[in-house]
C-alpha cells in the first residue's frame, strides 16, 4: 500500500476510486465506504482513502492501526493527511480541482450523508453528486450504517469504550477482534470465557496508570471496577 502521512505534497499516477473522511476507529460505517471503492479495482482504478485527521490525542486508533488495517482490508494507497491551513482554506471548488481531479485523479468517489469539506465546511457530498458531470467523476453517497436504531460514528465508539461495554465495540468494530487481548475474564467455570479487545490507543494509557498488568487480563470485580473507571476518564 501506499501511504502519505503528513504531507501535503501527495500525486497519484492513475486514476483512482477515492472515499474521504476520517476514518478514525475504522468502524462498520467506514467499512461500508470502503467495500465500495475496493469494488472498482476490476475497473482499474486505485482504492484511495483520504483521511483527514487532526490532533493525535483524540483519535480511536492509533495511525499505525489505521494503516493497518485499511490495507489489511486491500487499499491501495492511504492519504493521512494533515489539517493545515493549506488544505481547510480551499473553497469546495479549489478542492475538487485540486486535490480529487489533479492530484488523486478521481474516477469515483464515495463518502457519507454527512460529509463537509472546504473552508468553512461550505462543501458537501450533495455538492458532489450534483457536480458529477462538471467534474467528471461519479459520485456515491452511501447512508450510514446503524446499530440498534443508532448511527454508527467515532462519537458513538468513545461512548461505548467509556462504558467498558467492549462486546459492543467488537460489534462497531469487528477489526478490533484480531488486536491483541489483554482482558480475560471466565464468567462462570461452565461458561466460555469474556474476550475483550481494546485499541493500542488505549492500552497505551492504561498502561500509564497504577494499575497492576494482573488486574488488565484477569480483573477481579474489584479491580475491573478500576479498570472501568479508568476508561470512563478517556476523552
Amino acid at each position: 500500500m501506499i501511504y502519505f502521512h503528513g504531507t501535503t505534497d501527495f500525486r497519484l499516477d492513475g486514476k483512482s476510486a477515492v472515499t474521504l473522511g476520517k476514518f478514525d476507529g475504522v468502524h462498520r460505517g467506514h467499512q461500508k465506504l470502503m467495500l465500495k471503492i475496493l469494488d472498482k479495482k476490476h475497473e482499474g482504478l486505485l482504492s484511495t482513502v483520504f483521511a483527514i485527521n487532526g490532533r493525535e490525542k483524540y483519535l480511536i486508533l492509533t495511525r499505525e492501526e489505521q494503516r493497518e488495517l485499511l490495507e489489511n482490508m486491500g487499499a491501495d494507497v492511504l492519504i493521512d493527511c494533515p489539517f493545515v491551513p493549506e488544505i481547510y482554506t480551499m473553497t469546495p471548488e479549489e478542492f475538487v480541482q485540486g486535490i480529487l481531479i489533479n492530484r488523486l485523479h478521481a474516477a469515483y468517489i464515495a463518502v457519507g450523508t454527512d460529509f463537509h469539506f472546504g473552508h468553512n465546511r461550505a462543501g458537501s457530498a450533495q455538492f458532489l453528486k450534483e457536480n458529477e458531470e462538471r467534474f467528471g467523476f461519479q459520485v456515491d453517497i452511501v447512508e450510514k450504517e446503524k446499530y440498534r436504531g443508532r448511527e454508527i460514528s467515532s462519537t458513538y465508539i468513545r461512548e461505548i469504550l467509556e462504558t467498558a461495554d467492549m462486546e459492543t465495540a467488537v460489534t462497531l468494530v469487528p477489526a478490533w477482534e484480531c488486536r491483541p487481548l489483554i482482558w480475560h475474564q471466565p464468567r462462570k467455570s461452565f461458561c466460555r470465557p469474556m474476550v475483550y479487545i481494546f485499541p493500542m490507543s488505549w492500552r497505551r494509557e492504561i498502561f500509564t496508570m497504577d494499575l497492576p498488568m494482573s488486574a488488565i487480563s484477569r480483573p477481579s470485580t474489584e479491580n475491573s471496577g478500576a479498570l472501568k473507571r479508568i476508561l470512563m476518564r478517556q476523552t
